[in-house]
């Protein structure tokens, strides 16, 4: 689960940094969940480029150890990841 965990959160930022141009990412942590949230631009997360796999690499790791992740983002921002921990 730290592995996952790391990952994602790992993911998230280069996400936030390399395609949504953040200058600010928050990263709050709790028993229940993980959750990165960024002022970047933000995109439609229902129209990921077939070329990027970091969301569904993402998603793919959490199934693996029976959790979920949610990505919440729209244009113009900003973009939430939460991994769910419980």
């Amino acid at each position: 689960m730290a592995t996952t965990a790391y990952r994602v959160l790992v993911e998230s930022v280069r996400n936030a940094t390399r395609h949504g141009k953040a200058t600010a990412v928050s990263i709050r942590c709790d028993s229940n969940s993980l959750s990165i949230e960024d002022n970047g631009t933000g995109f439609n997360p229902n129209e990921v480029p077939s070329g990027h796999f970091g969301i569904r690499a993402m998603k793919g790791r959490a199934a693996l150890v029976g959790k979920t992740l949610s990505v919440e983002s729209k244009p113009g921002g900003p973009t939430l990841v939460n991994l769910s921990l419980h």
